[in-house]
């Protein structure tokens, strides 16, 4: 290889991506889970023209979806290519950003009252739109916005062969008792949205029918949500928010408060995150929302490599990997005590029973079924390199898994080309 690279996976997914190292750009090609490929970092970035990612004043499309922003750089609409449906009403426009009056009755710092909406602000002012570079392989659009004592730097970003548009967001926040999200009206109806938590996920009411509902307006949530109906839907992604709410096909997200105590500067200053509008066919389950959403927190990690220094590594190794999209491999680490037992964690994701196979890339030598701080509750099922169990839905169940030794010293070679790469 004249210019080898280290794509390092560590989510449960395969994933196929664009790429840049050494201030080029290419496909990765398939990387396996929980594992690693070497590629040719300077082969040509070749792509069928349909794949291409292209860009206009204020568009931006590739195979997946099309985006058209208006110019104070709300989304004017989004279109999901294979149903050909616009999710964004008419009269309506997504990535609005609103900002609220925010001063809760008892903590300021904790608690967000539903008379926040009282008093609220949409800012659709003309944004400043900057140069960006695009090639085929990414697309890019960014704009400025200013309100109050702060400002918002925003690229809009979008990858060949993804199905999420990405909103890179620097915030400079100056504000005091506002609260600052970002919505996305839709055209979809349904009673209820979805919320990723850890190990899990959870439904709640998209309406205000009794004082039940009414009293829910703001979710805890993780990775994601989604609104869908049978055949179609939509999801917010987000790299580190924790507060989303769904009202009538509204999906938002909480991006900034300011509270002054305990802390008087809490969230002041430079703030950085990115959230994705993901458009999709089916639910969010049949979708790859789950997969997605675990793409945008966990990036691939991209090695230069010196030439020669791949020395006796495969070219592509997976070292544990679950057979089934819903049973999610969440951990894989050393054991506490030092033995240097694998200890794997994994969940079941899609509230549904069934067998599971997980694969390890070496025999296994013992395994075991344990408790989360790792203690032994019995012996695991396994044959060759392959654990097998039963998991139930949202069950979490985590093995102390050991290798035979010859297993054991391949491994410590491969990692070590991690660490020295």
């Amino acid at each position: 290889m004249k210019s080898p690279a280290l794509l390092l996976n560590t989510s449960s997914f395969e994933r196929n991506e664009a790429v840049e190292a050494a201030g080029k750009e290419r496909m990765s090609g398939t990387i396996p889970p929980n594992g690693y490929k070497i590629i040719d970092i300077a082969a040509p970035a070749k792509i069928a023209r349909e794949q291409e990612v292209k860009t206009a004043a204020r568009g931006i499309e590739n195979e997946f979806i099309k985006a058209h922003f208006d110019e104070s750089g709300r989304l004017k609409s989004l279109v999901e290519k294979k149903s050909g449906r616009n999710i964004i009403p008419k009269g309506y426009y997504g990535n609005e950003f609103q900002i609220f009056e925010d001063y809760p009755n008892t903590y300021d710092a904790w608690d967000i009252d539903i008379h926040f909406e009282e008093k609220k602000e949409v800012l659709s002012e003309k944004a400043e739109w900057l140069k960006t570079s695009s090639s085929p392989l990414r697309g890019q659009l960014k704009f400025r916005k200013r309100f109050g004592k702060s400002e918002i730097i925003q690229t809009v970003e979008l990858r060949s062969g993804s199905p999420r548009l990405d909103f890179i967001t620097e915030i400079e926040w100056r504000e005091r008792h506002k609260l600052l999200k970002v919505a996305f009206p839709t055209d979809i109806r349904a009673d209820k949205a979805t919320f990723d938590i850890q190990f899990g996920n959870v439904e709640r009411n998209a309406h205000d029918n009794t004082s039940w509902d009414l009293a829910m307006f703001e979710v805890p949530a993780h990775k994601w949500a989604d609104i869908s109906e049978t055949d179609f839907g939509f999801a917010l992604l987000n790299d580190c928010k924790y507060g989303y709410d769904c009202k009538h096909g509204v999906l938002r997200l909480s991006v900034l408060r300011a509270p002054t105590a305990p802390d008087l500067f809490a969230d002041q200053g430079n703030n950085s995150f990115i959230y994705s509008a993901m458009p999709h066919s089916g639910d969010f389950r049949n979708a790859g929302v789950v997969k997605e959403a675990h793409f945008l927190n966990m990036p691939l990690i991209v090695r230069q490599l010196k030439t020669g220094q791949k020395g006796q590594m495969p070219p592509e190794l997976s070292f544990v990997r679950s057979n089934s999209e819903n049973i999610i491999i969440d951990t894989a680490k050393l054991a506490e005590d030092g033995s240097g037992d694998m200890i794997i964690r994994a969940c079941e994701y899609f509230k549904k029973s069934g067998e599971a196979v997980i694969s390890f890339a070496y025999p296994i030598e013992s395994a075991l079924e344990t408790d989360m701080l790792e203690r032994r509750i019995g012996v695991a099922k396994f044959a060759g390199k392959c654990l097998k169990t039963a998991f139930k839905p949202f069950e979490i169940k985590t093995f102390r898994v050991r290798i035979h030794e010859t297993a054991r010293k391949n491994r410590k070679k491969h990692s070590g080309a991690f660490i020295s790469g």
